[in-house]
């Protein structure tokens, strides 16, 4: 199993910590969960998915890249990713 720090899932995903954050709490997004004391990561597995996910909804939907309508499109339940809480 692989892991994403912060700083790691910015970079992957190209979202601030805020978007993350909004997104997250909204059941929209992986959870993030402890590593070790201080430390919290994502499965990088779950990221990858997600990421896919608004890929191919943005290619059917023909939209172009942005957060909002990636935000929107998670909202609006056009994506099939839905946080399960542990």
């Amino acid at each position: 199993m692989n892991f994403l720090d912060k700083k790691e899932l910015v970079s992957k995903t190209k979202l601030s910590m805020t978007q993350v954050d909004r997104l997250e709490k909204a059941g929209l997004f992986p959870t993030r969960f402890p590593l070790v004391s201080q430390k919290v990561v994502w499965d990088a597995e779950e990221v990858e998915k997600w990421m896919k996910a608004v890929r191919d909804q943005a290619r059917e939907h023909n939209l172009q890249p942005s957060t909002q309508s990636t935000y929107n499109m998670l909202r609006d339940g056009m994506l099939p990713f839905k946080n399960q809480a542990c």
